[in-house]
């Protein structure tokens, strides 16, 4: 059941791993995005694995033609649905809680600009 969850908040963490590609300030993309692309070029389709998930995407630098060529996901992962619910009437910084898999999960609500607000774990760095 432990690994459950860990694979829940996994997949939270995922907004911000796997939509690099488009976010050069949150760091460099993975290095399955970046080797999928190693032999294309530049809105070739590519596809990879990262944390047990297919992720099909196409190739792409940053939004300001920094950083290496990686595959941007076509849909990015993003949080789970109790994670979006716990935050749908809140503030970002609000204190939240979701439960997932039979475990209550607090946290603060957050996330990109451009996305709604999701339930972060406090366990979780906040989104820059």
């Amino acid at each position: 059941m432990l690994a459950k969850v860990s694979l829940a908040l996994a997949a939270v963490a995922a907004v911000t791993t796997l939509a690099v590609a488009d976010r050069p300030h949150h760091g460099p993309p993975p290095k399955e995005a970046v080797d999928a692309c190693s032999s294309k070029a530049a809105n070739d389709t590519c596809s990879f694995s990262h944390d047990g998930h297919d992720i099909a995407g196409t190739c792409s630098t940053g939004p300001d033609g920094n950083g290496p060529l990686a595959c941007k996901p076509d849909h990015p992962p993003g949080p789970p649905q109790a994670a979006l619910d716990a935050c749908a009437s809140s503030s970002r910084g609000d204190a939240c809680n979701f439960t997932m898999h039979d475990h209550a999960i607090a946290g603060t609500c957050d996330g990109p600009p451009d996305k709604p607000l999701a339930c972060r774990p406090n366990d979780m760095p906040p989104h820059d």
